[in-house]
């Protein structure tokens, strides 16, 4: 499952060594409950295991893409059921975390931050095609695979916008993103917003394949970046045995 506030994902806490310091998401204290430790494990059964329709290897999965899989219903059923127990309490205030860096504050994952740094950017993609005639029409909440659709006479665009907080372009595409920009590569565009809360750099890339190997490109700005994929697969023999690749 994706979420627009769902950017900064797997990190470490600069002040804490060790497995203590990682965390695999961020999200904002406001609304979050800390759950009792005998309740931090919910159990997720996995196709590895002989169970069809579950998460492989892959990192993500879209339960409601598996159709009418009574098993990924009930678990559903089960899980928006724990969820919504609300057996914990509030988090802490923020507390020094140990070891700050010498020189300067130590930083801190803040998704608000991100959401902001995404919107900036929606908002610097929107004002680029209106200048250049184009009407411009946001399609995030419908998770296409791309945020904005652009129209001006004949010519459609679709485009996947992605803010950056700093001026390093350094991105991810989601499986859902990746497929359709594959699939709709002659529309397809990818707007990267360095510094996008600041003074915004901007590019608008294009996909291309090279004998089988997908890139973004901006002739104007000599910009060239390899995708690096990641892929999973899972192998149904007579709907029984399930094979993860």
């Amino acid at each position: 499952m994706f979420h627009k506030q769902y950017r900064a994902r797997r990190g470490q806490v600069p002040e804490i060594e060790g497995a203590d310091g990682k965390y695999l998401c961020v999200v904002n204290v406001d609304g979050a409950t800390l759950l009792v430790e005998e309740r931090r494990i919910f159990e997720v059964p996995s196709a590895q295991q002989g169970n069809p329709g579950f998460p492989g290897q892959s990192n993500v999965w879209y339960p409601e893409a598996q159709g009418n899989n009574v098993e990924v219903q009930k678990f559903m059923r089960t899980l928006r059921k724990f969820m919504e127990e609300e057996e914990g309490g509030a988090l802490p205030s923020d507390e020094p975390l140990g070891k700050k860096k010498v020189g300067g504050r130590a930083s801190k994952p803040d998704s608000a931050h991100n959401t902001r740094v995404e919107g900036a950017a929606v908002d610097s993609a929107t004002a680029y095609y209106e200048a250049q005639g184009y009407t411009v029409v946001s399609v995030e909440e419908d998770c296409l695979g791309w945020d904005l659709e652009a129209r001006k006479g004949k010519s459609f665009l679709r485009i996947e916008v992605k803010g950056m907080s700093r001026d390093t372009l350094n991105f991810e595409l989601t499986p859902n993103e990746y497929a359709k920009l594959k699939a709709f590569s002659g529309d397809y565009k990818v707007f990267a917003v360095l510094n996008a809360l600041d003074d915004p750099t901007l590019f608008e890339l294009t996909p291309a394949n090279v004998e089988g190997q997908w890139f973004l490109v901006s002739k104007e700005e000599g910009v060239q970046i390899k995708l690096k994929e990641k892929i999973a697969a899972v192998a149904v023999d007579n709907g029984e045995k399930v094979i993860t690749i």
